[in-house]
C-alpha cells in the first residue's frame, strides 16, 4: 500500500507540471491577434483494440484478449508544442490465464466493461525537435495525464463459465460505482490529410490505479494495466496552425518566420526558375537568329570600361578568359550599331551580348521621390533613384514588374541599407546603399553576398541613369 501510495504522488506531481509548462508557454509562444477559443481546437473520434496486462491476461496476444473500445474528445493546441486534451473512453477489456507463471493451474477469464475519462497533455516531437513547420503532413507526439475509470468486471471459470468473484457490479446485477484514478501515457501519429482534417494512430498505456479490474486480487498491490491502441480522425474546429509564432524574444521570431516561408519560397523560386529557363530558351534562339542574319559580336578592346552588370534585358554569352586581353580578338563577324554592344567584367570573367528592344518602358510609382537623398537616408519605403549626383549602390535584384517582396528581402538578407528603384527601359532594378566611394560599395555587396545574396554587385547611378563605366 505504500509503494503505491509513492508511486500516485509522484505521478501525480509529474503530470500536473507537465500539464502547466504548456499554459505557462501559451504568452511567449501564441499569436493572441485575433485569438478565439476555438483557434486550433480539435474534435477527435477513435476506435480500436484494447489488451490487458494485468493477473488474468494470456501469454500469447494473439488469442481472444483482444476486445474493441471507443474513444471521443477534445483538445486545444496552446503552441506549436504543447496542447491539452480531454477524452472519454468507452471499452470492453477481456483476460485470460490457463497457467500462473509456476505452472500452477488457474483456468480463468474475466470480461469488463470500462469508462474512462481523463485530462492530458502531448508534446509535439517534430515541431519540438525539428522546429514549427505549419505545412508538415506528419507529426509525431508523447502523450501523458490522469483521469477516473470505473468498470463493471466478473470473473469466471473456463470449464464451467461459474461466476467466482464480481467487481463493480451492484447486488441487483447493476453498476456500482467504484471509480479509481488511471494514468494514460503513450505516443500518437498525425497525419494531415487537408487543412481541417487530421488521421491520429495512437497506442496509450492506460494504468489502472488499482488491482481490481480483473475482479482478481493478487495481493501483490500491484496496478492493472490496459492497452489502447486506436486509429481516428480529428476535425480542425476554428483556426489555423499558422497563428503560432515564436515570440520569445525578436530573433526567435524572425527565425520562425523564415521557416513559415522556406516552404512558399520554394515554389515561387521553382517557378521563377523555370520562366528564367524559357526567357534564356528563348533569349538564345533569337541570338542564333540574329546571328544567322549577319549580327555577329563586336571585338571589344581591353581598354573599354569595366562594371559589374547582372541584367535580364539583355542576352549573355560566357568567354571563360581571366585575363585583361581582348576575348573577342579572334571573331572577325559583322559589326552591329555600338549602341547594342554591351562589355562586362563580373570579375571571374568577361561577358557580351547584344541588347534586347522588345521591353517597353516602366515606370515607378510604387516608389516615393526624396529630395536631398544621402548616405544617412533610411526609410523603411522604397525610394526612388536620386535624379541628381553620381554615386555607387548595390544592386539586389532586378525584375520585369515592379517587385512586392522587398519586406521579404530585407529579412532573409538583413539588408539594412535605404532601397531604391530605378525603372528603365521596361526593367525595375532594386538596390540597396548610398555610397559616395566605390570601394565602401564594393564592401557593402561583399556583406550582402555573405549574407546568402550571391548576385549582388556594384552599380552606379548618374543623374538619375545607371552608367557602365567608373567615374574619373
Amino acid at each position: 500500500m505504500e509503494k503505491r501510495l509513492i508511486k500516485i504522488l509522484f505521478l501525480s506531481g509529474l503530470f500536473i507540471s507537465i500539464f502547466l509548462n504548456p499554459i505557462s508557454l501559451k504568452g511567449q509562444s501564441y499569436n493572441d491577434d485575433n485569438n478565439r477559443f476555438l483557434d486550433n481546437l480539435n474534435l477527435n473520434v477513435s476506435a480500436g483494440p484494447t489488451l490487458y496486462f494485468g493477473d488474468i491476461h494470456s501469454k500469447s496476444p494473439f488469442q481472444e484478449d483482444w476486445k474493441m473500445g471507443f474513444g471521443f474528445g477534445l483538445r486545444k493546441q496552446f503552441s506549436p508544442i504543447f496542447a491539452v486534451g480531454l477524452q472519454f473512453l468507452s471499452t470492453k477489456i477481456h483476460g485470460t490465464v490457463i497457467n500462473w507463471p509456476n505452472g500452477d493451474v488457474a483456468n480463468l477469464k474475466f470480461d469488463s466493461d470500462l469508462t474512462e475519462f481523463n485530462l492530458h497533455t502531448t508534446f509535439n516531437f517534430s515541431n519540438a525537435f525539428f522546429g514549427f513547420n505549419p505545412d508538415r503532413t506528419l507529426k509525431v507526439y508523447a502523450l501523458a495525464g490522469f483521469g477516473i475509470a470505473n468498470w463493471m468486471s466478473t470473473l469466471r471459470n473456463t470449464t464451467d463459465e461459474s461466476v467466482i468473484e464480481q467487481y463493480g457490479v451492484s447486488p441487483d446485477g447493476g453498476n456500482a460505482w467504484t471509480p479509481s484514478t488511471v494514468f494514460p501515457v503513450g505516443l500518437g501519429v498525425n497525419i494531415t490529410l487537408t487543412p481541417n482534417i487530421g488521421l491520429n494512430l495512437e497506442s496509450v498505456y492506460h494504468i489502472v490505479n488499482s488491482d481490481n479490474l480483473d475482479a482478481y486480487t493478487a495481493g501483490n498491490g500491484a496496478n492493472d494495466p490496459f492497452l489502447f491502441t486506436s486509429l481516428g480522425l480529428s476535425f480542425k474546429l476554428s483556426g489555423s496552425n499558422r497563428n503560432f509564432s515564436s515570440s520569445s524574444s525578436a530573433s526567435n521570431f524572425e527565425k520562425d518566420l523564415e521557416k513559415q516561408r522556406k516552404y512558399q519560397q520554394r515554389v515561387i523560386d521553382k517557378e521563377q526558375k523555370r520562366q528564367e529557363r524559357e526567357e534564356a530558351d528563348q533569349a538564345r534562339k533569337k541570338q542564333i537568329d540574329s546571328n544567322k542574319r549577319g549580327w555577329g559580336r563586336k571585338s571589344v578592346s581591353a581598354n573599354l570600361p569595366k562594371v559589374a552588370e547582372y541584367d535580364p534585358q539583355y542576352s549573355f554569352r560566357d568567354q571563360k578568359n581571366t585575363t585583361n586581353k581582348d576575348v573577342n580578338s579572334n571573331i572577325k563577324e559583322e559589326d552591329p550599331p555600338p549602341s547594342e554592344i554591351i562589355t562586362i567584367d563580373e570579375g571571374k570573367h568577361f561577358i557580351t551580348g547584344v541588347k534586347n528592344s522588345n521591353l517597353l518602358a516602366g515606370n515607378a510609382n510604387q516608389a516615393i521621390i526624396v529630395d536631398n537623398v544621402n548616405s544617412n537616408t533610411l526609410s523603411t519605403e522604397v525610394i526612388q533613384i536620386p535624379q541628381t549626383g553620381i554615386f555607387y549602390t548595390v544592386q539586389i535584384m532586378a525584375s520585369q514588374k515592379p517587385a512586392t517582396n522587398i519586406p521579404d528581402l530585407r529579412l532573409k538578407y538583413f539588408i539594412s541599407k535605404q532601397i531604391f528603384v530605378s525603372a528603365q527601359n521596361g526593367v525595375y532594378r532594386y538596390s540597396a546603399g548610398y555610397f559616395e566611394l566605390y570601394d565602401d560599395a564594393v564592401a557593402y555587396s561583399k556583406q550582402l553576398k555573405g549574407n546568402g545574396l550571391t548576385d549582388a554587385f556594384v552599380a552606379i547611378y548618374q543623374n538619375g541613369n545607371r552608367i557602365l563605366y567608373r567615374p574619373k
